[in-house]
């Protein structure tokens, strides 16, 4: 009896119920492209790459993309699934013990066990963002702020993923929860606990150091400023900022292996700064590519939310601003709007990318300012009764486009793909296909299957079932190959005009360059799609819905899939 009657209460609790909304908005489709021994999360780390990460995180001259935090955790719960594994594989000989692993039932428990993750912490995430303005503002203000977190749209795509964006972005949430507390209940010691959230998130994915670089020193300067309690104690707090600091650059080089690994550490940042980077980016380095960087952060909006939460956030924002407050509460105030600018100065205008994730920081921070403009005009405002009218058909546009990206993942077009290739197919019909595990279909176990590409073998994903080619994309002929199939989420690179890459930036990226130049190949591919090739089109997989938005997020959602049949050559 207790039990219901608690049981009652929490589903009474508006908090409740928002964070239930989030699990629903972003569980439903999370066996997206599943069962697979591939995963569809492009640039995610499962289901191949956390155990991989792990150890070239640790093993003396190696080193992974990302950071191990986030690589380890996974590790650790997916200790049932690799222990089997090794258990069944013939040998502990590295090649037995991957061909072991990447078998179909391992890949989906890694990825299905990632993907929870990802779901648990974007609830994180939403509950963070209420703390935040629950403080400040109070506790309807932060009820309004987790929903329009909520149904932030790209939020909702990486909550479905094994990506590192909703991971790192818990930890650093949470580490401006207790910013923000340091300073509005002025207490230096929870500095303390800034330093090891900063860390683990920067420890999750290195760009996440961006919402601190120059929001911490800033924001405590000015409340140094404002404040005289907090300037009575400015040796207390000198000494705790030292203390957070020691803390956090400790534990970054002991999770991030620049102790045990100081070569593969090395190597790391270099290319981290380097290739990593420089290569994609799309704007001048240069103050207009500044301008233009920050410009367009703004103008993206409407990638996340609808463009009035847009409008409540700038009204939010400019309350907080020109509202009387106590020094230490203005100061406080302004941590939301701090990390986002520090992130846009000291990440976006490095890397020069604009790309979806690489907002979501800021918006995510956007949202918790407009859910503080929208509590006072729906319960504070003279107009509120106006404000409630337009509230339920923005409410309603807002819940619809972040519901599409449910419908992209349940309804995207390689499940199409694979329902035709089972229909069409003979056993045995020789494929080709190109690109990353990420864009592919799943492919019918009966045909033979080839990846094709100049990149060296050495260096692919191996994928069973597939075998690997290294060739020219154009010599389709001389393989004698039935049927081409490749996603338009991987060969944009060379169906693309020079107006459409400059749609998300000022300048093509060097990498993209390169492309440009081997005309050949963007030959071969326009011809493919264009019908002017002897591959003939054989059916083009594609989301077409009427009542769904088309949902474009990291080149994985609503992408076309080319279907070419190619009988002039095969033998």
């Amino acid at each position: 009896m207790r039990n219901g009657v608690f049981t009652g209460a929490l589903l009474r609790d508006p908090l409740v119920l928002v964070l239930l909304a989030g699990a629903v908005l972003h569980g439903i489709g999370l066996g997206w492209g599943l069962p697979s021994s591939i995963g569809w999360d492009d640039d995610g780390v499962a289901p191949r790459d956390f155990l991989v990460g792990v150890i070239e995180s640790y093993q003396s001259g190696s080193f992974y993309t990302y950071p191990p935090l986030q690589l380890l955790l996974l590790t650790i719960l997916t200790t049932p699934a690799w222990l089997i594994g090794l258990g069944r594989a013939p040998s502990f000989n590295p090649v037995d013990v991957i061909t072991e692993f990447t078998k179909t039932p391992y890949m989906t428990a890694f990825s299905i066990v990632a993907r929870l993750v990802s779901l648990a912490m974007s609830v994180g995430i939403t509950y963070f963002s209420y703390v935040l303005a629950r403080e400040l503002w109070g506790r309807r203000a932060g009820i309004c702020a987790a929903l329009v977190v909520t149904v932030n749209i790209v939020f909702g795509y990486y909550a479905h993923t094994s990506n590192l964006d909703v991971p790192y972005l818990f930890w650093a949430m949470l580490a401006l929860v207790a910013l923000e507390r340091a300073i509005l209940q002025r207490a230096p010691r929870r500095l303390r606990a800034v330093g090891i959230c900063a860390a683990l998130a920067i420890c999750t994915k290195d760009q996440a150091y961006a919402m601190f670089l120059l929001s911490c020193p800033a924001l405590l300067l000015f409340w140094l400023a404002t404040d005289r309690e907090a300037r009575a104690r400015w040796r207390e707090l000198a000494r705790e900022l030292a203390v957070a600091a020691f803390i956090s650059l400790s534990l970054i080089l002991l999770i991030d292996g620049a102790i045990v690994n100081p070569s593969g550490f090395r190597a790391r940042l270099h290319f981290l700064l380097g290739p990593a980077s420089q290569g994609h980016a799309v704007y001048p380095t240069s103050l207009s590519g500044h301008f233009a960087v920050t410009l367009d952060s703004l103008r993206f909006f409407d990638r996340y939310y609808p463009w009035p939460v847009g409008l409540l956030a700038f009204i939010g924002i400019a309350w907080n601003l020109f509202r009387p407050a106590p020094p230490n509460e203005r100061a406080a105030r302004l941590v939301p709007l701090a990390a986002a600018v520090s992130f846009t100065i000291a990440f976006n205008w490095t890397a020069r990318r604009t790309e979806a994730r690489f907002l979501l920081p800021q918006m995510l921070l956007w949202g918790i300012y407009a859910g503080y403009a929208l509590e006072r005009l729906l319960f504070q405002h003279p107009l509120k009764n106006v404000a409630r009218a337009l509230a339920v058909p923005l409410s309603v546009w807002a819940l619809y486009r972040a519901a599409a990206v449910d419908a992209a993942l349940i309804g995207d077009p390689r499940y199409d793909a694979e329902g035709w290739m089972q229909r069409e197919m003979l056993p045995a019909a020789r494929v080709e296909t190109y690109g990353n595990d990420a864009y592919m279909p799943r492919f019918p176990s009966a045909v033979a299957v080839t990846r094709v590409g100049p990149e060296p073998l050495r260096g692919r994903s191996q994928v069973p079932g597939i075998n690997e080619l290294q060739g020219d994309y154009a010599e389709v002929e001389q393989r004698g190959s039935q049927f081409v199939v490749f996603s338009e989420g991987w060969a944009w690179r060379y169906l693309m005009e020079d107006s459409d890459l400059r749609r998300f930036g000022t300048a093509i990226s060097p990498e993209q360059t390169a492309r440009e130049l081997d005309t050949r190949t963007r030959a071969y591919f326009r011809g493919m799609v264009a019908g002017e090739s002897r591959c003939k089109v054989a059916h083009v997989s594609r989301r077409v819905s009427r009542f769904w938005p088309e949902v474009d997020i990291h080149s994985s959602t609503d992408k076309p899939i080319w279907i070419l049949s190619c009988p002039l050559f095969f033998p």
